[in-house]
């Protein structure tokens, strides 16, 4: 199963931006998953770091026993290994720090980056419901146009039926005819 940073960091006993930075400068590398996770192959890892179980083993071997009544050198000596811990824990925590700093400095140049993505987005929104709502406006225009156009139809059906109901009136009579100078339709 692959280590995500927060598990590395715990297998390891190295901090999570330590792990971070390593993956960062390509001293250790790693994928992103579905979730944009960094995933870590352990033996990858483990190549890199080695894991808390053996670092706590090597630490056991080093430390030099703690001070007895023996003598001054076994103080100094003591007291020595307590400053040279110490200073690798200080040095461990400056480490950390910068690797958190580093870490938030990225995670606020992504956050301008998707805000700027965003911005552009809703630019493009706005410049879109703009074209839509003259889209509608056009539609409606046209719509209103088929309805003039549909009604003077229908006028213009009406008055020609009325006009050729008139005009078959008129023939009937003999009037059309006379104008024309013909003879009347006979009625059957």
């Amino acid at each position: 199963m692959k280590h995500t940073l927060g598990t590395a960091a715990k297998a390891t006993g190295v901090s999570k931006s330590t792990i971070y930075r390593a993956v960062k400068s390509g001293k250790l590398s790693a994928s992103r998953n579905a979730d944009d996770e960094y995933e870590i192959d352990p033996a990858e890892l483990h190549r890199v770091y080695e894991p808390v179980s053996e670092r706590a083993r090597n630490d056991d071997m080093e430390r030099s026993a703690t001070p007895d009544d023996t003598g001054s050198d076994s103080m100094t000596l003591w007291f020595r290994d307590q400053l040279e811990a110490t200073q690798q824990k200080l040095e461990q925590k400056s480490t950390e720090l910068s690797d958190t700093t580093a870490e938030l400095q990225d995670t606020k140049e992504r956050l301008i980056e998707h805000r700027e993505a965003a911005r552009m987005l809703e630019d493009k929104s706005s410049e879109w419901k703009q074209v839509l709502a003259e889209r509608q406006a056009e539609i409606e225009s046209a719509r209103n146009e088929a309805a003039e156009l549909s009604e003077r139809l229908k006028r213009e059906a009406a008055e020609r039926t009325k006009a050729e109901a008139m005009a078959k009136a008129l023939e009937g009579r003999g009037v059309i005819a006379r104008l024309l100078n013909r003879r009347p339709a006979t009625q059957s």
